[in-house]
This record gives structure tokens, sequence and C-alpha cells, in this order.
């Protein structure tokens, strides 16, 4: 019975000693700071794309261009989407990070004519 015992508890005792953990990061919430952006320079292609920009303010960056000048806005991010006309002027709700302002979330859906 001991000579089954010990291989057990040499091979229980290895196999707890390589035993990996998982390990969540996650980003704190106050790296993000919420604004409003707004949808500006509405334009289509032959082929019916919409192009549009999202207009926002970084006024809590704390991100430098390659000069050392805070960034502060206002910052425009363009998409296209095939086949629908964003509402122009319309104010969405985002987030962006105080890092990295270039980095957005849209926290409501755009609307659509």
């Amino acid at each position: 019975m001991i000579r089954y015992l010990i291989p057990f508890l040499i091979v229980f005792g290895l196999s707890s000693c390589t035993k990996k953990e998982k390990v969540e990061v996650q980003v704190k919430d106050d790296a993000w700071v919420e604004t409003t952006a707004e949808i500006v320079n509405i334009g289509i292609f032959e082929d019916n794309t919409w192009m549009y920009s999202y207009r926002y303010e970084v006024t809590e960056s704390t991100a430098v261009n390659n000069e050392g000048i805070p960034i502060k806005g206002p910052i425009e991010q363009h998409t296209m989407i095939e086949g629908k006309k964003p509402i122009p002027g319309q104010k969405i709700k985002m987030r962006y990070r105080k890092d990295e302002p270039i980095i957005f979330e849209l926290l409501e859906e755009v609307k659509f004519e």
C-alpha cells in the first residue's frame, strides 16, 4: 500500500506545483472619460457607401504629441458604412482613453435616416 502511496504523493505534489492560475487584467474605469461626440462631415461615394466622422473633445486627455504638446482636441475619427446615411449633427455618448484619446468606445448607437 505504501509502495503505491509514495509515487501518488510525488505526482500529486508536482502537479500542484505546476498548476497555472488564471490572471485577469482589467483596465481601470478611471482610465476612461465619458464625453459626447457629434456626427459631422457626412458624404457619399458612388457605390452608396457613406462616410462620416465622430468629432469629440478630449479635455481630460493626458496624452502628448511628438513635440510634447498636450492633446486636448477636438479629435475626429472617420468611418464608413454601406447604404445608410447617418442623421447629421446627432450627439452620441462615448468614452475615450485618457492616455490614448484616439481609442474610443461608443456608448450609444448611431441613428440613420
